[in-house]
């Protein structure tokens, strides 16, 4: 076997191993936010969408984590399209599941399950802990890119 095809294999193994990581780690997330939001359907009285948003949302990670899963096994334009139009999706939900979610905050308990609520309230802190972690992963790239132009400006005159 020449030194490529080992190289390719491997290769193999690791897409599949990040597909795979993928989907459990997006629909299992996505599974458990659907069955508590399935569960708890009527019992939110004062925000009657946040067992709707646990619902949609669990359905986005589902597609999503599927959809990833298959572009790193196999990336093709068809479906980079389908996860960034899913991401504008997922985005604009999630500000609304924030604005349903937050603005009940002190007034849930007794009227709103406090499982349903503190699930979409702690699922939602974890998005926006992941969202940062994004954003700063962004800006610490784009200092890089920035201090790499000017390092090649000051070496080339």
């Amino acid at each position: 076997m020449a030194e490529g095809d080992r190289s390719n294999g491997k290769h193999l193994y690791a897409d599949l191993a990040r597909s795979i990581a993928c989907l459990i780690i997006f629909c299992g997330l996505g599974g458990a936010m659907i069955a508590v939001g399935a569960v708890y359907m009527d019992q939110c009285t004062i925000q009657s969408f946040i067992p709707l948003y646990l619902l949609v949302q669990g359905v986005i990670f589902l597609i999503l984590g599927t959809l990833l899963a298959v572009f790193l096994m196999k990336p093709t334009m068809i479906i980079l399209a389908a996860v960034m139009m899913l991401n504008i999706f997922w985005f604009c939900w999630f500000i609304s599941g924030s604005v349903w979610v937050f603005q009940r905050y002190t007034t849930y308990p007794g009227q709103c399950h406090r499982t349903l609520y503190l699930f979409a309230f702690w699922t939602l802190i974890v998005h926006f802990i992941g969202c940062a972690m994004v954003l700063s992963g962004v800006l610490v790239y784009c200092c890089y890119f920035c201090m790499l132009l000017l390092a090649c400006q000051a070496v080339n005159g």
